[in-house]
């Protein structure tokens, strides 16, 4: 994907990473292009071309076979030197040209390897003495299936007849560098070098994904972040190492190959990322040094913009990745070297690991600038560099972890010697203290439930009362009631005569409420304000109904004296009493008694309201919702 400015500056950054490569390869090119041909033998198994090619530079992109051919003849090709052709860099095409001879080999059939796994565009010609010409196209810009030989590599069958001689013309076209190494294999060698390359990429994964596993559960069980930015960057690594060679193109989207090119850059640019939180972590750059803080900030900034970059230009995002990575590592190497110098014995593991990235990327740098020879080695380096990187970077922070839980237990052992001194000198007073709150708590307990202006119990009380009397009478299937009363235009006498007269009045409808409620079992309470509750154990509606009747009376008698003045009081009293049975709540019952004693007062006050199952006396009756919902819960 590329496109505009930043797909021009990608071209151009392309071409400026290769020119000291294409500068070594000029002084090496020959005048013309008639160095002999390679000969194959018997005793071939495995040969590299990387150094026998012919090449043609098409600029336009336009040339056919033919027209190379006919260029050819006129002795326009350049021939490489050395083991390894670099062509350079930029949305250019490069024809190859190499004259094979087959002398009396018992095999008829070759294998072309292109080890360069993000070769864009590749078509093998094979040109025959007689005319005939055999074509193959493949390359990592094509699918999975046009490659010779199901491998990771762009690879073709070449069929050479025995003491047959045949031109080899190869095409390429890539946005990125162009590398003309190729190898050329017998079957039965391919197949040797194949399977044992699977094994090792597949040992390489898997283990890879167990230290990623490993690295995991040490962030979850030691909550360290440094282990999980550690197991992140490895994953990213792999990812990235998988695209750029060709084990995504063969396992995770051989129909899709042009994921290849976007996967490289952006999981590159996810693992330098994470490298560079990782060294913060590991480190503890955030506030020990604030100039490696604010570098580091930067370098993740720079990473976060390179992996944004990867939807405008991948070759862009590439380049910009290529100088990114090795400024992460020297970043940490930097911060290590610090963090040894101020005593920080685990960051001896950072700057090893430090150095293996490096010395790992240096050799794939190397290789793409021109500068070495492609090897497998090589090519491996940043897997390679990674693969023991990671291992430092585990046991770095596990000897970090270990010093500082050493710390720690130093610290803890220290503070558990004072603790013990310190309990053993306070144990006396701390058993008097105890008692002594024992004390004060049966006593803080019961005045929590006595209201402090009448002296009688709160609400608190109420509701402890009611929960235990409503166990107790559906173990009994006994009759449970509950009184409200509420002093009718309470507000006015308080606006009226003040507070203190309000007050008088709290307390002399407490007392009178005190004087009608003789049962032991009884409980009367002030339920908030001027609302008084009753809870009635063992008491049927009538009973309650007899009570409440008796209670509004009794308060319409009451005289009291403020200001002056004698104030006479009302109430409304609501009734509710019912049989507890499973599935109801106690809730249920003052909810029944609050709306008999809502419809009291909507009646004009003065007056009891009754709410219960079965219940016909003169006081008035109410079926609400709630007294229906209990009915058909115990139904």
């Amino acid at each position: 994907m590329s496109g505009g400015f930043w797909g021009r500056w990608g071209k151009h950054a392309g071409r400026g990473a290769a020119l000291l490569g294409l500068l070594s390869f000029t002084f090496g090119v020959a005048a013309r292009a008639n160095a002999p041909g390679v000969e194959l033998d018997t005793g071939t198994q495995r040969l590299s071309l990387g150094g026998q090619w012919a090449y043609l530079t098409d600029a336009s992109r336009r040339l056919t076979l033919e027209d190379v051919r006919q260029i050819d003849r006129s002795g326009s090709f350049q021939a490489a030197s050395g083991a390894t052709a670099s062509l350079g860099a930029g949305e250019v095409a490069y024809w190859l040209r190499l004259r094979l001879t087959n002398q009396g080999a018992l095999s008829n059939q070759w294998i072309l390897e292109f080890p360069y796994t993000l070769l864009g565009a590749i078509d093998v010609y094979l040109v025959y003495p007689d005319g005939r010409v055999s074509e193959q196209h493949g390359g990592g810009r094509r699918p999975f299936n046009h490659r010779g030989l199901p491998h990771r590599t762009p690879n073709f069958l070449l069929p050479i007849a025995a003491d047959q001689t045949v031109e080899l013309y190869v095409r390429l076209e890539t946005a990125g560098i162009v590398f003309a190494e190729a190898t050329l294999w017998r079957p039965a060698a391919f197949h040797e070098y194949a399977e044992n390359e699977q094994m090792a990429v597949g040992l390489l994964l898997g283990l890879l994904a167990a230290f990623c596993l490993y690295a995991l559960a040490n962030a979850l069980v030691a909550r360290d972040r440094g282990y999980l930015y550690c197991a992140l960057w490895v994953m990213s690594l792999a990812l990235s190492g998988m695209a750029l060679y060709g084990v995504s193109a063969q396992y995770l989207w051989p129909e899709h190959p042009e994921l290849n090119e976007v996967a490289v850059p952006l999981f590159a640019g996810v693992a330098g990322l994470v490298f560079v939180a990782l060294a913060r972590e590991a480190l503890q750059i955030d506030h020990a040094k604030p100039l490696l803080n604010l570098i580091g900030r930067g370098l993740l900034l720079a990473f976060a913009l390179e992996i944004v970059l990867v939807s405008v230009s991948t070759v862009a995002a590439g380049n910009l990745s290529l100088l990114l990575l090795p400024a992460a590592i020297v970043y940490m190497m930097v911060a290590a070297a610090l963090r040894v110098r101020e005593g920080m014995s685990s960051a001896n593991w950072f700057q090893l690991a430090s150095f293996a990235l490096l010395v790992g990327n240096f050799l794939l740098l190397a290789m793409l600038l021109g500068f070495w020879p492609i090897h497998a080695v090589a090519a491996a380096g940043p897997v390679l560099g990674s693969a023991v990187g990671a291992l430092l970077i585990a046991v770095g922070l596990a000897d970090h972890g270990r010093r500082s839980l050493l710390q720690r237990l130093a610290q803890l052992r220290r503070e558990k010697e004072s603790i013990e001194e310190e309990i053993r000198q306070r144990a006396t007073d701390l058993r008097e203290t105890i008692e002594s709150l024992e004390s004060a708590n049966r006593g803080l307990r019961k005045s929590n439930l006595v209201d402090p202006l009448t002296g009688i119990r709160n609400r608190r009380y109420f509701d402890e009362r009611l929960e235990a009397e409503w166990d107790r009478a559906l173990r009994g299937e006994n009759w449970l009631a509950v009184i409200l009363l509420d002093l009718d235009h309470f507000k006015r006498i308080n606006d009226t005569f003040g507070h203190p007269a309000g007050d008088a009045c709290l307390v002399s409808a407490a007392h009178a409420i005190s004087d009608v409620i003789r049962r032991s079992g009884d409980r009367v309470t002030r339920f908030g304000g001027e609302e008084f509750a009753i809870v009635l154990p063992a008491t049927d509606p009538f009973g309650a109904a007899r009570i409440g009747e008796s209670l509004r009376k009794t308060i319409a008698e009451l005289e009291v004296s403020a200001n002056g003045s004698w104030l006479r009081l009302t109430t409304s009293v609501g009734v509710a009493a019912l049989r507890p049975k499973l599935g109801l709540r106690s809730e249920m019952l003052v909810e029944l008694a609050d709306q008999a004693l809502y419809r009291a007062k909507q009646q004009g006050r003065n007056r009891m309201c009754v709410a219960a199952e079965n219940f016909t006396p003169e006081a008035e009756v109410i079926e609400f919702p709630v007294l229906r919902e209990a009915k058909d819960a115990a139904g």
